[in-house]
């Protein structure tokens, strides 16, 4: 991605440096996930992945800008003033009170202030139709626009860049679970997910995917839908400390599970075999589960448990939301991460366990055993063989009795970013 000046990818472009020599396209960020998200605790993973590409673009070698959508038209940041966002944002320092517009327009507090931020740390126009105007205003010809969050998969704007100079749009693909597992999602979802794929395959030049099967997946619906779109598989990347940054303590048996508390991730198999724990074993044989992620949705069964089970704060423990620190803690300080999911895209809480050197039990998925690594795959419907692995685990001198279809290797956004900086080059 040109992360400095002495690796550079190189692209023919219609900008020209001062010395005349062809130089890299600019690079545009849509960051209107991040803007909307501003002052909240609790981050998706998708708002973790839109982070990263903000933070290595910021050491993108060209010009680098970044978009986001404001209340009744659109905000350009530079660098500067992008990492001044960020910054605030986290902690250091206020985000703006609300200005007139936010006031007059936006209901939600924290959203008034974080725009209002916005206006005032960049440059600003009113009405959706004068983007092109506002783009070319700060990019060269030949601009590429990159979209992580999916926020601003409309016609009209996806339009609007291309008028604006863009010669490539780059679109992130998560996954597609919406279409394949329409029961595991929101009433609604499968409608508004199918526009914005629709969206992406129509306007996109290259579609980027988190796994291999992510790609085979979404190129099957394509083909059948009569796309046909340019795609690269490049792994999410990394952000946690390697496992000798944490101290490791001998604590009581512990398992994690890391996810949106939401169907789709299987908690009441767990669940379950927690209250068979407690009718079979006395209290202090019984191991802690550690249930980390916020509460998601059409999920009854799975909070009235968190609720109201006599087991929970003895031996089942729901944290919500927990800083990368903490969470690290939790899963280093356990016999292993369990992720009992009936579909995921990727899965970055295995990825990121593997590299702390620990213990896994998942579902046996496709994109699970594409990302290699010493893990226990089990059906997710298997509560039998889910206890039996949980028991053998128990010892803190337990082995990784596990083979690995292949050597797991820590994934890195700088690698990442080549690969998809390389298919953009082409």
């Amino acid at each position: 991605m040109g992360l400095a000046p002495d690796d550079r990818i190189r692209k023919v472009t219609d900008g020209h440096d001062g010395g005349g020599v062809m130089s890299e396209p600019d690079l545009l960020i849509d960051v209107t996930r991040t803007v909307s998200r501003a002052g909240h605790r609790h981050y998706s993973g998708v708002d973790r992945v839109e982070r990263a590409y903000i933070e290595q673009a910021l050491k993108y070698s060209g010009n680098c800008y970044f978009l986001t959508h404001v209340l009744a038209g659109f905000a350009v940041l530079d660098r500067d003033g992008m990492r001044k966002f960020l910054d605030i944002s986290d902690g250091n320092g206020k985000l703006d009170q609300p200005d007139l517009i936010s006031r007059v327009g936006r209901q939600n507090t924290a959203l008034r202030r974080s725009e209002s931020t916005v206006r005032r740390l960049g440059t600003h126009i009113r009405g959706s139709g004068k983007l092109p105007l506002l783009l070319k205003g700060f990019l060269r010809q030949g601009f590429w626009y990159l979209n992580v969050g999916h926020t601003n998969l409309r016609p009209a704007i996806q339009k609007a860049v291309r008028i604006g100079g863009a010669a490539k749009i780059a679109t992130l693909i998560h996954d597609i679970i919406p279409l394949q597992y329409p029961e595991f999602s929101r009433p609604g979802t499968l409608k508004t997910f199918t526009d914005r794929l629709d969206v992406a395959a129509e306007h996109s030049d290259l579609l980027i995917y988190n796994s291999s099967d992510t790609q085979l997946r979404t190129e099957a619906w394509l083909a059948e839908n009569g796309y046909n779109v340019q795609g690269v598989a490049a792994p999410l990347g990394l952000h946690l400390p390697v496992s000798d940054a944490v101290e490791q303590q001998n604590t009581h048996p512990s398992f994690v599970v890391l996810g949106t508390i939401e169907p789709r991730k299987n908690h009441l198999l767990l669940l379950n075999i927690w209250r068979q724990f407690h009718e079979q074993m006395q209290p202090a044989d019984i191991p802690h589960l550690h249930v980390v992620g916020r509460r998601g949705w059409e999920n009854e069964n799975v909070l009235d448990v968190l609720e109201r089970a006599p087991f929970m704060g003895e031996s089942v423990f729901e944290h919500g939301y927990l800083s990368d620190d903490a969470m690290v803690k939790l899963i280093v300080n356990a016999r292993a991460l369990l992720f009992p999911s009936f579909a995921e895209g990727y899965g970055l809480p295995l990825a990121e366990a593997l590299h702390l050197g620990k213990n896994v039990v998942c579902s046996d998925l496709p994109a699970f055993r594409e990302i290699g690594g010493a893990a226990r795959y089990l059906d997710p419907l298997d509560g039998p063989g889910w206890k039996d692995a949980i028991l053998s685990l128990m010892d803190e001198n337990s082995n990784r009795n596990m083979t690995p279809d292949r050597p797991f290797v820590t994934p890195s956004w700088h690698d990442h970013f080549e690969v998809v900086m390389a298919a953009l080059n082409n």
